[in-house]
């Protein structure tokens, strides 16, 4: 990366959508806009290590990678990234992001968009995802033509790791520590209310999400998420793209640490939406976690897992066929 490159990206403040806003290192193909499957890997053999990222409060992300493979991301730290993540990945395969401390990101600390394949996020600190990506949306949402009485009905629950999917396999998350700063509320409401939004919690934490991702495992993870903005711990559901459409499945959530202090809220600790089975009848396992929620649960049932079925006829809902959840302590305040 050049100086100029290096200006260039200092020039877009974090809810700017012009086209200067760009990722602080980004080594990728153009996307086309349409996802084929077997897109070819021709950034290939890379290794990052040692690299203090700052991007102060700018840009999109902080590393993107496209169409990559063979990578590794390795004892860096990343922080104050603008808009987006701190490390965005598309259509890549064997990626190892191992050791890192990610902080203050705009959306998610680590994102991965539809068809990757064996990534490996191992042994990372990752701390206050989404604070400013819930007030870009909201103008994106306009800018795209939604009324601003529509818009400010819409919420945003974006997660510390995201694998968005679909056609996200090999996903392995393993002995991470994700949290937000004890107490913090999510910044981009206080911004959004400026807008006309009166929902004070139109944007909250969640810490994983699954959606159209298989074959996947998240096991001996730190999740803290002490906060009156969380969403949920964990949450899987259906994604589409084009005419490829794929629900979660084959997924192992094993020997994690969930916790929710006294001074925090959650609103669904756990989301089952969509989830399929695979070919040898497995869904999504919840096994041997620990499940501390000494803050009050704001859904309605007061429930755990929430698991809901798909709607019959409609593109994108299927019901869930398979779940598990077996050997779990939970703590709760009352």
């Amino acid at each position: 990366m050049n100086a100029d490159t290096v200006q260039e990206y200092g020039k877009g403040t974090a809810l700017d959508t012009n086209k200067k806003n760009f990722s602080f290192i980004e080594i990728s193909n153009k996307y086309s806009g349409k996802y084929t499957p077997n897109t070819p890997r021709t950034n290939k053999n890379l290794t990052f290590s040692n690299l203090n990222l700052d991007g102060e409060l700018k840009g999109d992300s902080g590393i993107f990678l496209g169409d990559a493979e063979n990578v590794t991301v390795t004892n860096s730290t990343i922080k104050n990234i603008g808009a987006k993540n701190g490390i965005s990945l598309q259509t890549c395969s064997n990626i190892t992001i191992k050791n890192n401390t990610i902080t203050n990101v705009g959306r998610s600390s680590i994102f991965m968009y539809l068809g990757n394949k064996n990534i490996t996020i191992e042994n990372n600190s990752m701390k206050d995802w989404l604070q400013r990506f819930g007030v870009l949306h909201y103008f994106q949402l306009i800018n795209g033509g939604m009324t601003k009485e529509k818009a400010r009905e819409t919420t945003n629950n974006d997660s510390g790791i995201y694998s968005y999917g679909p056609a996200n396999e090999g996903i392995f998350i393993k002995n991470n520590q994700l949290s937000v700063s004890e107490g913090k509320k999510n910044p981009n409401n206080a911004v959004l209310a400026k807008y006309g939004v009166t929902n004070t919690q139109s944007i909250m934490y969640s810490a994983i999400r699954l959606p159209g991702t298989k074959d996947s495992e998240v096991i001996g993870n730190d999740v803290q998420l002490t906060s009156p903005d969380a969403y949920s711990f964990l949450d899987v559901n259906i994604k589409s793209e084009g005419t490829l459409e794929q629900g979660s499945k084959n997924i192992y959530i094993k020997k994690n640490t969930f916790t929710v202090g006294s001074s925090g809220t959650i609103m669904y600790p756990f989301r089952i939406f969509n989830a399929e089975a695979d070919e040898n009848g497995n869904g999504i396992i919840i096994d041997e976690n620990t499940i501390d929620i000494q803050g009050d649960i704001w859904n309605y049932f007061k429930t755990i897992v929430e698991v809901r079925k798909g709607d019959p006829g409609l593109r994108g809902s299927i019901d869930t066929q398979s779940l598990t959840f077996i050997n779990n302590l939970i703590s709760v305040k009352d």
